[in-house]
């Protein structure tokens, strides 16, 4: 768990990370100092609050944002915990529920041995071999975005192994989409660009 709030706080825009129990105790403290014990047992059963009312409507939901002139709140809940990210206005919402999605995930023989799988499977996918050259695109993507690179690189790869189209193209097409930033998606590939040329040059030898 320290390990994943540590990471947490490394994302743009994130102050401070609050875990809470299933009564919205607080169980872990990593926020700024200003925030006070009591403030924080406050905002928890405030949290409690507005969890039972968004569970009327929604029982499945387990995300919820919220937004404020100053600052932003993101709370997550799982099992029997809820963790609270408090942030600037800008903070990426979309990195904080990835990051905060992979640690709600058990981990697992099969989910460790997942790098592996996955190479296997984009050389039997593409008919070209470029696993190789999966760390250095993900070490790329992570001087675009951060520590969370892994976690989208990955999660694209999984959606191109799904779908119907084994190109490299495509997979790059499904990265654009997993970031949601133009202008962070054009950087990467001219990051990339140098790697990205050699494979689309292999696809068309072997194609």
């Amino acid at each position: 768990m320290d390990q994943a709030i540590a990471t947490l706080k490394k994302l743009p825009g994130v102050l401070g990370v609050c875990v809470y129990d299933a009564e919205q105790k607080v169980m872990i403290n990593r926020m700024p100092p200003f925030l006070s014990q009591e403030a924080l047992a406050e905002l928890g059963e405030q949290l409690k609050e507005v969890l039972a009312l968004a569970r009327e409507k929604l029982s499945y939901a387990n995300e919820m944002t919220l937004h404020y002139d100053e600052v932003s709140l993101f709370v997550h809940t799982f099992a029997d915990e809820s963790i609270l990210v408090f942030g600037e206005p800008y903070m990426n919402g979309r990195m904080v529920s990835y990051s905060l999605n992979m640690l709600s995930k058990p981990k697992t023989a099969e989910a460790e041995g997942g790098n592996e799988v996955a190479a296997t499977e984009i050389k039997a996918t593409q008919g070209v071999d470029f696993s190789g050259y999966v760390p250095d695109l993900k070490q790329r993507l992570a001087k675009i975005i951060g520590p969370m690179a892994d976690i989208v690189f990955d999660d694209a790869l999984t959606a191109w192994h799904r779908a119907e189209d084994p190109s490299f193209d495509h997979l790059l097409k499904i990265l654009g989409e997993e970031l949601d930033d133009a202008e962070k998606y054009e950087r990467y590939l001219e990051l990339c660009s140098e790697i990205v040329e050699k494979i689309r040059q292999w696809e068309q030898q072997s194609g």
